[in-house]
């Protein structure tokens, strides 16, 4: 059953287009997460065989142990989009204690394209009789069977053309199965750079960038003897001999970070002028560098800031800026922080025909992070396309027809391919391939080490009831809320995909919760929940960001701040209060510029937060209505001990590595508890994290992360 020639696989009234990763129901789409298509694939497969979860999961996931739970929910899923109920089942019917089997018929269709309708009639055999009919009949039959060639020869012209459409209508290429190139744990970031022969890319190790190399056919990364702080790549010299470099202090996000000039021959580096920006690009003949600074698109022919001119502006923040072949535009990528999504533009070197690429391809724009294939003309891109996996896509042009069409899909699996790189002579397409997963340790002061909290299930963000008698996190790669008991290992999911959850926070009672929450093209809003079968609901609906969000002890107030590390700070940003019943919000007096909010457990007068100036963390006692200092180096993920009488943080340092730090508030003494050397830090979409056991001891995510570099062969 599992003949990988085959294409489409029909059951029902549905097909399952494995090429396009897509379930379709006559010609309606059916939504499914990419890890739901996977279950339902494998099953169909394999039907009339009973498939336990575990097989599941080890054949899907490539793991021994994991979060059996994602199964049970892909199953869910599969069932409500097929219409299926599990106590009469059509499709796939669940046997106790043993599995899932698929039971319905199917049919494999090899072809690749979708066939063309065949055109049949029924007439009667020719006969050698003389014709009995009167004149005008005979006439009409003449004229009828000229009708009939006409008919006949445009019914051809019509295949033809359909035949030519569809051929047009077909990628100029294809791709080989993935090949990785790498078997590096290290975490890597785009933009991926060549010279024809090495490629190279920024790493994290210990919690610092450092730039590597190694030959483009794969092999082991070799690090690269730049002595600079934190160097991130930008791009490579058109001759392949030079680096353009900028250098990172606090965050990726960094306008005004400097930008260098790596010689690969004498390994000197030297400053770029008194340029400095998010992001740079060399022109193809290496005269000329484009750069962004906050919403702005640069060019300059020097290293001089003064002398560099403006080519446009724009509403989002533009970065991984691309100059055409024809060297006559520059395409980059745009994000909107403030609504989470990222869209490709163009615009012409001298600031004109500023548009959009895909505007109403996606409805969550997701488009990013383009190249061009030299040797073609043609356009790779990464883009979710309003699933929850990013691919890589290609624009092409019709070639009967002088418009535009949509881009297709050429990657597919379930990992995520971000950031493409054609190579020079346009046979390979190289890629960043990731799937996020990370586990929870804590620490043992006794050891003075970092052990596996639980197994069974992979996430972070974790979060215990007043009791400890039940724990919440956010699962991965799903970003989806889940709770469960502390003594058991079945979990169950609170929200469901598009939904996408973060930071979830117990009331006391033990049976709300509240969290972030997100959809697609939407900003991060306040979420509350119930372990009794509550629907997920906002509290205050707005159009800005809302993060961080704690219960009152008596759970009739919501405290939260904005979303920042998303690459600017939002305005307004302060503390606020909701009312859960009313929803009156207030603001906290001289909480102007403050963030993540985090109150006592023992003191509701008391409240802390950091600055987003400095990032010192703060206590705000209601009774004086003051805010008092507590630390003066960086803090981030305030959490507050059981008795209340010390408040642990993350302090990140990008010289000495991230650790975990406590303050005590009544004497200020700042102590460092213990350093995250140890411990791989994911990089999600709010970095690393760390949070409090039910016994006080710190826990930190762990990241179990498959990430490495891929290369695809075109197939032409």
């Amino acid at each position: 059953m599992g003949d990988e020639g085959q294409r489409f696989l029909l059951f029902g009234d549905f097909r399952l287009d494995f090429y396009r990763h897509e379930l379709w129901r006559g010609g309606e789409l059916v939504a499914l997460r990419s890890s739901a298509f996977d279950v339902l694939a494998f099953l169909a497969q394999h039907r009339g065989e009973t498939i336990d979860k575990e097989e599941l999961f080890r054949a899907l996931w490539a793991a021994e142990q994991g979060d059996l739970n994602v199964v049970e929910q892909a199953v869910s899923e599969i069932r409500k989009a097929l219409g299926d109920d599990a106590k009469e089942p059509v499709y796939i019917k669940t046997i106790p204690r043993k599995g899932y089997v698929f039971i319905a018929e199917i049919v494999l269709a090899p072809n690749p394209e979708h066939p063309l309708e065949t055109i049949t009639s029924e007439t009667q055999p020719a006969s050698s009789a003389p014709s009995t009919a009167r004149p005008d009949e005979e006439t009409a039959r003449r004229l009828g069977g000229r009708r009939t060639v006409f008919v006949l020869a445009g019914i051809g012209i019509v295949i033809m053309l359909t035949v030519a459409l569809m051929r047009s209508l077909r990628a100029p290429f294809h791709l080989s199965p993935p090949i990785p190139i790498t078997r590096s744990a290290n975490a890597k970031l785009a933009p991926l750079l060549t010279d024809g022969s090495r490629l190279y890319f920024t790493e994290i190790i210990n919690g610092r960038y450092h730039v590597s190399q190694m030959p483009v056919s794969g092999g082991e990364p070799v690090e690269l003897p730049i002595p600079l702080t934190n160097p991130e790549l930008c791009d490579i010299s058109p001759d392949g001999s030079k680096l353009l470099l900028r250098t990172v202090s606090t965050s990726r996000s960094e306008d005004n970070a400097p930008l260098w000039i790596y010689p690969l021959v004498s390994g000197k580096p030297y400053r770029a002028g008194n340029l400095a920006a998010l992001d740079a690009g060399w022109s193809p003949d290496e005269k000329q560098i484009v750069y962004t600074q906050g919403h702005d698109i640069f060019i300059t022919s020097g290293f001089d800031a003064s002398a560099s001119r403006r080519i446009t502006p724009t509403e989002g923040r533009p970065w991984w800026v691309r100059w055409s072949p024809d060297r006559k535009r520059i395409r980059f990528t745009v994000s909107d922080f403030r609504r989470n999504t990222h869209a490709l533009w163009e615009v012409g070197l001298d600031g004109s025909n500023l548009h959009p690429l895909f505007s109403k391809w996606s409805k969550t724009p997701s488009e990013c992070c383009g190249a061009w294939i030299n040797n073609r003309n043609q356009f790779v891109f990464q883009s979710a396309h309003d699933r929850d996996i990013v691919q890589i896509w290609l624009e092409r042009g019709l070639r009967i027809l002088d418009f535009r069409r949509q881009p297709i899909q050429i990657t597919d699996g379930p990992i995520n391919y971000r950031g493409p790189l054609p190579s020079k002579d346009g046979r390979r397409l190289l890629v960043r391939g990731t799937a996020n997963k990370a586990a929870i340790v804590r620490f043992e002061e006794s050891t003075g080490n970092f052990v596996m909290l639980s197994t069974g299930f992979f996430g972070y963000m974790m979060s215990f009831t007043h009791d400890a008698s039940r724990v919440a996190y956010i699962s991965l790669p799903e970003n989806q809320l889940l709770y469960g008991g502390t003594n058991e290992q079945r979990r169950y999911p609170l929200t469901s995909l598009p939904l996408q959850a973060a930071l979830p926070r117990w009331a006391r009672d033990g049976k709300q919760i509240v969290f972030m929450g997100r959809y697609p093209g939407k900003p991060w809003q306040i979420f509350v929940t119930s372990t009794e079968g509550e629907v997920a609901k906002e509290i205050l609906p707005a159009d800005e960001n809302q993060a961080d969000p704690d219960w009152s002890s008596d759970g009739k107030r919501i405290v939260f701040g904005r979303v920042l590390g998303l690459g600017e700070v939002p305005t307004g940003t302060a503390i606020f209060l909701v009312d859960v019943n009313t929803k009156k919000v207030s603001t906290i007096a001289g909480s102007e510029g403050m963030f993540s909010p985090r109150w006592s457990p023992t003191d509701e007068n008391l409240l802390a937060a950091i600055d987003v100036k400095n990032f010192h963390l703060k206590l705000y006692d209601d009774h004086s209505k003051s805010w008092t200092v507590l630390t003066e180096i960086a803090a981030t993920y305030p959490n507050w001990s059981t008795d209340g009488k010390r408040i642990l943080f993350l302090h990140q340092d990008k010289a000495a590595g991230n650790s975990i730090y406590q303050v005590n508030i009544k004497t200020g003494v700042v102590s460092e508890i213990t350093a995250l050397q140890g411990v791989q830090q994911p990089s999600f979409v709010f970095g690393t994290w760390i949070g409090i056991g039910p016994r006080g001891e710190p826990l930190a995510a762990t990241d179990l992360s498959t990430q490495d570099l891929y290369a695809f062969d075109v197939v032409p």
